[in-house]
């Protein structure tokens, strides 16, 4: 007996609406109801996955479907994004490198592509985003793209935060350069964050300096100094991070930002106080940053802050060790070296007594008043010694400079000697006056003298002298009508002091620029 054959429904479903696949030989059938069950199923099945995107694209990539975990994630309801080409969810960047098509074309040729990347959501802020695209055939015809996407920003964070604290630790151990560490920084808070620019900068005066930077984007470099605007006034007063929607618009007289966009500014906290802040921007008219990089953002800031207190803590123990180091010579110095000094200094004069021949007698004087100086050139400095590092920009490292720079001038090296406190115990004012008349001086040795050898002294006490002294040809018939020398006088005589042009003991010039020390002055 044969069995009854089973009617065949009019509706056929060979291929599943999300994977692409063949469900079921063509030829089999399944009944009208049965398809519309499946199809509500489906629809259910879709709308239920929240942390997912899952839409249908047209095979030109328009938009034919949309999920509630497509909303979420993507800001979109779906009547505003039907219809539209899903280039929308990418950064501009990528659209302008034809990125959207690439995916599509890889994935029709495949079947399916994977990329990670940043997306955009509707306010403008970026995601990191996991997306799985299928291309979906009705035999061989295209009928669309299934298309997948998950948000896997926080997962990413985690894991190139932790590689990127590793490598800054690894900086660390290693003792690279404070600026290399820094450097690291900016560029790790760039790449996670997926800023265009980054850069650290920390209070330099009434300005900040930029200690690092990095991004491909033109921005603020390295070594940059920066005026303390607005944003940077409330970051450090407050201790909290801000957005700030365009950096040019905040910063209209800082021309390196007119290529930028949105910024982050985030505080580098050192205890009670800041000690800097660390930079996002995006470029112009790009997508804009999260509240999730800006919680990255400030681990970054974090951790610069850790490394520069590491370095400040390392100075300040180099310091201590310098300061060790400069007591115990300044002690030797002054215990040992200067007592054998002034010891055989009292034996010659002792022998010069017992002398009959007049030329030996001079001789042993001489010796001793040779002595008598570097006895005061090892007080000078055992007192540098007892003082802090000298200032780079003080009287003392500038007046040296300037004896140094006077070589090419004179075509030998002046001698200098310093006595006394020549930074604190000058005034900026008083200063500025001896760097002119020191100037002054050394010219007219160059172009006047005629000189093979010359000193420079400048000694500090109730009287301030400046005396350079030379071998040439002494000191000129006129003393008068020289313009350079009524400008030393007049310099000398405006402070309270006095200006002499002498000539040597044996041959040559001294002159002697004195005026009062800071202590008379006040």
């Amino acid at each position: 007996m044969r069995r009854a054959e089973v009617p065949r429904p009019a509706v056929e479903v060979d291929y599943d609406l999300i994977s692409g696949r063949r469900l079921v030989d063509s030829t089999w059938t399944v009944p009208a109801s049965a398809v519309a069950d499946e199809s509500e199923r489906l629809r259910l099945l879709v709308d239920a996955v929240s942390e997912y995107a899952i839409f249908l694209l047209a095979p030109d990539g328009t938009v034919l479907t949309w999920n509630p975990g497509a909303q979420r994630l993507k800001g979109y309801a779906g009547h505003e994004v039907v219809g539209r080409h899903f280039s929308v969810f990418y950064p501009p960047e990528d659209v302008a490198a034809g990125k959207p098509q690439r995916e599509l074309d890889a994935a029709l040729c495949s079947g399916t592509f994977l990329d990670e990347g940043w997306r955009v959501r509707k306010d403008g802020t970026r995601f990191w985003a996991h997306v799985n695209i299928t291309a979906l055939f009705d035999g061989p015809r295209l009928r669309g793209f299934a298309k997948v996407t998950r948000d896997d920003t926080a997962a990413r964070a985690a894991v190139e935060r932790g590689k990127a604290m590793q490598d800054i630790t690894r900086a660390l151990l290693d003792r690279e350069d404070l600026s290399d560490v820094l450097a690291r920084i900016a560029r790790h808070a760039r790449h996670i964050t997926g800023a265009a620019r980054t850069w650290i900068a920390t209070p330099h005066g009434a300005a900040f300096l930029v200690r690092a930077a990095d991004g491909t984007a033109a921005g603020p470099q390295a070594g940059m100094i920066m005026p303390n605007g607005p944003a940077f006034r409330n970051v450090m007063a407050a201790g909290k991070a801000i957005f700030v929607d365009s950096l040019p618009a905040r910063y209209p007289a800082i021309p390196e930002l007119v290529g930028l966009g949105a910024g982050m500014i985030v505080p580098l906290s050192a205890g009670s106080g800041m000690a800097g802040v660390l930079v996002a921007a995006t470029e112009l008219d790009t997508s804009t940053f999260g509240s999730v990089d800006l919680d990255l953002l400030q681990a970054f800031a974090d951790q610069a802050e850790l490394v520069l207190a590491y370095a400040r803590a390392q100075m300040a123990l180099r310091d201590q060790e310098l300061g060790d180091d400069r007591e115990r010579i300044a002690r030797d110095l002054h215990d040992h070296v200067i007592q054998q000094l002034f010891a055989t200094g009292l034996s010659l004069q002792g022998a010069a007594m017992r002398l009959r021949d007049p030329e030996l007698h001079g001789r042993v004087a001489d010796a001793v008043d040779r002595l008598d100086g570097v006895i005061r050139q090892i007080r000078t400095t055992i007192f540098d010694l007892h003082e802090k590092e000298p200032d780079a920009d003080g009287t003392r490292a500038r007046m040296g400079a300037l004896v140094h720079d006077a070589t090419r001038a004179l075509n030998f090296q002046p001698a200098l000697a310093f006595q006394g406190p020549i930074d604190t115990g000058t005034d900026p004012v008083a200063g500025e006056h001896l760097f002119a008349a020191l100037r002054e001086m050394l010219s007219n040795v160059a172009r006047h003298a005629g000189a093979s050898a010359a000193s420079v002294s400048v000694s500090v006490g109730e009287q301030v002298v400046l005396c350079v002294t030379d071998n040439g040809t002494g000191p000129p018939v006129d003393l008068v009508s020289g313009s350079g020398l009524r400008n030393l006088r007049a310099r000398a005589s405006a402070l309270g002091g006095a200006f002499t042009l002498e000539p040597g003991q044996h041959h040559g010039t001294v002159a002697t620029f004195a005026i009062p020390g800071l202590s008379v002055q006040d």
